[in-house]
């Protein structure tokens, strides 16, 4: 520089900044490890006087339940309760207040394809903003903003979680850290995250979602060679491809025996080959967030009705870095073994009617896959001439039969097992009487014919009463 005398400051000083302590990848937060549910995030605020802040929350809000928040956590819900995630505490404060959760440094030296995934929920009609912000020491970069209630969650606290991928392949190689920047809407502005990783992009999590079979629906039909199959999702960056590895789930059931539950049955799948099929029927790696059905090979004797089975089932996989939903679940799950036949409450209009005449029968109680039989009556005397209804009659409450002679009706349980354990139950059977319509002469009808059209009066009465009704 002209005029500068003194030489002996002109000179260049390299600097270095320097990480002690920063994260290697996979660098996961789930709120649920302790002792330190938030592996290292730290919270603070933005010109606000602390009272919107973060918790670290388990189930939905005591005071803002079902109109802001979640109802449960991703890692562990929809079926385990027991899951902890990060909510925006938004009762008190003022419109615009902004928090900030931040990460500690995070190296990404080495990598390939570095990403950060998150799940968040955003239910409430006053709902603020969420931005995500990363700093490689050159100042903060906004790479992500979700603005106000999220539509997909806008009905209900139950809606599922959501996730978003950012890519990070402009600080391959550096140091980063992020932040969530959550801006007050109003008091109903309870913003959630979960499931916060970072990781190179080959990273394999394989998170078990519920069972398949058994479960606890009506239609249910247990069995002494009960099959056990376990939906599995594929939370990892990449498509999961069982060719290359292998997948491992391991199962035990245990049986209330009056005394506590016992082990009852130890599984254990190997899944070494993939089993998602898509749209085109062809089958293929399991795309990332899309769900597997996987049935083991073995069996398991869930025959004892009235008893109750408990089930646990944890998955291993090579590569797999979150480990807080690779068992289901925390708690097992419980199933009481049941099969009831019900019923027939009712024959609607009644069991006296016209050929191809309307009818609904009815069965109520019942718990099992249902049935519906019918047996002409020519063949009354043979037991093995029930055949099946011929109105769409499975696993359906009402039936609605076109009969056009003199029929029994009655429902079954759990068809399957007659075959394979031969076990036979069924309603007592209830006749319907039916008259064939006759004209003795020109348009005079006889006693069908005159039946028909009270018959009909009466079923049109009914139906303008329940019109007016609405």
């Amino acid at each position: 520089l002209d005029g500068d005398v003194d030489l002996e400051d002109n000179k260049r000083l390299d600097y270095f900044i320097r990480h002690p302590g920063a994260r290697s990848l996979p660098y996961v937060i789930t709120f649920e490890a302790l002792p330190d549910r938030t592996n290292g995030l730290q919270f603070s605020a933005i010109d606000n006087p602390t009272v919107y802040t973060w918790i670290i929350n388990q189930g939905s809000d005591p005071l803002f339940s079902g109109v802001s928040g979640p109802a449960l956590d991703h890692t562990k819900g929809p079926i385990d309760t027991t899951g902890f995630y990060l909510v925006s505490q938004a009762g008190a404060g003022e419109n615009g207040d902004v928090i900030v959760a931040q990460s500690p440094c995070i190296d990404l030296t080495g990598t390939m394809r570095p990403e950060l995934k998150y799940w968040y929920h955003m239910f409430g009609f006053e709902m603020g903003n969420l931005y995500l912000e990363i700093n490689d020491d050159n100042g903060w970069v906004r790479v992500d903003a979700l603005i106000g209630q999220e539509p997909r969650q806008s009905s209900n606290p139950r809606t599922p979680w959501l996730s978003r991928i950012i890519n990070l392949d402009a600080y391959i190689g550096k140091f980063i850290r992020y932040r969530f920047l959550s801006t007050r809407g109003g008091r109903f502005s309870h913003m959630a995250i979960d499931d916060i990783s970072v990781y190179d992009a080959n990273a394999i999590d394989v998170a078990i979602v519920g069972l398949a079979n058994p479960t606890s629906d009506t239609a249910s039909c247990y069995a002494e060679k009960n099959p056990l199959e376990v939906s599995i999702k594929n939370s990892g960056s990449d498509s999961l491809n069982f060719d290359t590895d292998t997948l491992i789930l391991d199962a035990v059931v245990r049986k209330d025996t009056g005394n506590g539950f016992e082990v009852l049955a130890t599984l254990r799948q190997v899944v070494t080959a993939n089993l998602w099929k898509a749209a085109d029927g062809n089958i293929y790696p399991v795309p990332r967030d899309s769900i597997v059905v996987i049935k083991f090979d073995s069996t398991f004797d869930m025959s004892d009705t009235g008893r109750f089975y408990s089930f646990q089932v944890t998955s291993h996989i090579t590569g797999d870095f979150i480990v807080d939903n690779d068992i289901l679940p925390s708690q097992p799950v419980y199933i009481k073994s049941q099969r009831k036949t019900g019923q027939i409450v009712s024959l609607f209009p009644n069991d006296s009617l016209c050929k191809d005449s309307f009818l609904r029968v009815s069965v109520r109680n019942h718990f099992g896959k249902l049935q519906w039989e019918e047996l002409n009556i020519i063949n009354e005397a043979n037991p093995l001439a029930w055949q099946l209804g011929a109105t769409d009659p499975i696993n359906r409450k009402d039936y609605f039969p076109r009969l056009d002679t003199v029929h029994l009706l009655r429902s079954r349980i759990c068809v399957e097992l007659l075959f394979s354990e031969g076990i036979d139950e069924t309603t007592n059977d209830v006749r319907v009487e039916i008259f064939a319509p006759w004209k003795p002469s020109g348009a005079a009808g006889g006693r069908c014919f005159a039946a028909q059209v009270q018959m009909n009066l009466r079923f049109k009465f009914r139906l303008l009463y329940r019109q007016l009704q609405i």
